[in-house]
């Protein structure tokens, strides 16, 4: 099998966890998102599934939080970075057939005059995953990127259903960022994004 390793998480994670109070920020309405993920096919299975989503949003992340969330993957890493995020709960994440997951992370910005909205969360894991110690255990989390328009609501976006994330640091350069992989060849697209508020 393949893995993207992409600088998504600089974006992402990095957004999620960098952007500048208590640890959650509560929406004065709650934002709903819904749309279609395009998921490409990955090793052996090359079929492209296209499900619907639902992504309702509460709250978000505070700057404070975001801070004490990367100082826990610069110092310990992923495993507690995990086990920090898991009972956070900001939103849900509803993927048609499957039960839903609640947000852990959700940071917005706006970028080029669209609104970008990042959700993760830390992600469900399959019995077959456990029973047989897949590699895929190794990518706990899910990450959204979501591209708004203010103006009419609509986007696309990015999906990556199993990542994982480290802390890298350039001997030359000295810099430092954060980056995801995924497991899958490519990330899925997401299309035909709209916003409803409540």
């Amino acid at each position: 099998m393949r893995y993207f390793s992409s600088k998504i998480f600089s974006g992402l994670l990095g957004l999620l966890l960098t952007i500048g109070g208590s640890a959650i920020v509560a929406n004065a309405q709650t934002e709903t998102y819904t749309g279609t993920i395009i998921s490409f096919g990955t090793g052996t299975s090359t079929r492209t599934v296209t499900r619907n989503f639902t992504l309702n949003i509460n709250s978000k992340t505070s700057d404070t939080e975001s801070d004490r969330l990367i100082g826990i993957l610069q110092d310990k890493g992923q495993t507690d970075l995990v086990e920090s995020m898991r009972d956070l709960d900001l939103g849900t994440f509803i993927l048609s057939g499957r039960l839903g997951d609640k947000l852990n992370v959700v940071r917005t910005k706006t970028v080029d005059g669209k609104e970008r909205i990042i959700a993760a969360f830390v992600r469900r894991t399959e019995l077959p995953e456990i029973r047989w110690g897949y590699r895929s255990l190794d990518y706990p989390f899910t990450v959204i990127e979501l591209l708004i328009d203010p103006a009419t609501g609509k986007g696309e976006g990015t999906f990556i259903g199993a990542a994982r994330v480290k802390w890298n640091k350039n001997a030359d350069s000295r810099d430092e960022t954060i980056e995801i992989e995924g497991f899958a060849t490519f990330p899925g697209k997401i299309v035909n994004i709209k916003r409803s508020v409540k």
